[in-house]
């Protein structure tokens, strides 16, 4: 085996321990939860005459790759009760068992970056892996003189992306029979295996809590 093999196949076998490391935490409606039709991770809850449609697997924008670093929430909230509905971000958290309460964060408050690849390429022998340095959107090229070796560009996409902010649930007020929607953005949820979506209701008038919306769901990694 010669030393640019043995280079490659421990490359590729890094690559894998990294995406391994880097998959994306995923949340599923759990057993007791009442599932909305189609794909997206579905489901909703009821309380006080609003409602709350949530999905998990919706995320689609720029980065492509962001339910990586966090967790975004689709949500629609329909308002059918008689009382103006304020929405705030920190109204929204994601609550375990342990005690463990991921809160919503506003797209403003969010910061670091993630790292992307072009799309298509693939780690191995005939494909390619991404090198380069933080900061650095080129790739460098381990074996320039190998023609089966396809380095391929890393982009690294500061955060909150413009898609992030636009997608991003409006803070505002619901009146009776509105609705609205859009994306709430948690943090990757790490140590629970369910968590419980929570949606606090407050009366836009009084400042005054009416009810919370639940839904639970479960944590797959």
């Amino acid at each position: 085996m010669t030393i640019a093999m043995t280079a490659r196949i421990f490359i590729a076998l890094l690559a894998t321990a990294l995406a391994v490391a880097g998959c994306a935490t995923r949340l599923v409606p759990a057993p007791d939860a009442m599932l909305l039709p189609g794909r997206g991770g579905g489901a909703m809850g009821e309380a006080a005459g609003v409602r709350l449609f949530a999905r998990t697997e919706a995320w689609s924008g720029d980065p492509a790759t962001l339910d990586y670093e966090m967790t975004p929430i689709l949500v629609t909230v329909e308002n059918g009760s008689s009382i103006p509905l304020r929405l705030r971000y920190n109204q929204f958290s994601l609550g375990a068992a342990s005690g463990q309460l991921f809160v919503a964060r506003a797209p403003s408050d969010i910061t670091g970056f993630v790292t992307e690849t072009r799309p298509g390429a693939s780690v191995g022998f005939g494909g390619g892996m991404s090198w380069g340095f933080p900061g650095s959107r080129f790739g460098w090229d381990p074996f320039p003189n190998d023609p089966f070796y396809d380095p391929y560009l890393r982009r690294q996409i500061p955060l909150p992306t413009g898609d992030m902010v636009q997608k991003a649930l409006p803070e505002t007020v619901v009146e009776p029979g509105a609705q609205v929607s859009g994306f709430v953005y948690f943090e990757k949820v790490r140590g629970a295996d369910r968590v419980t979506l929570h949606a606090t209701l407050v009366n836009a008038r009084t400042d005054e809590r009416f009810g919370v919306v639940s839904i639970p769901f479960i944590v797959k990694k």
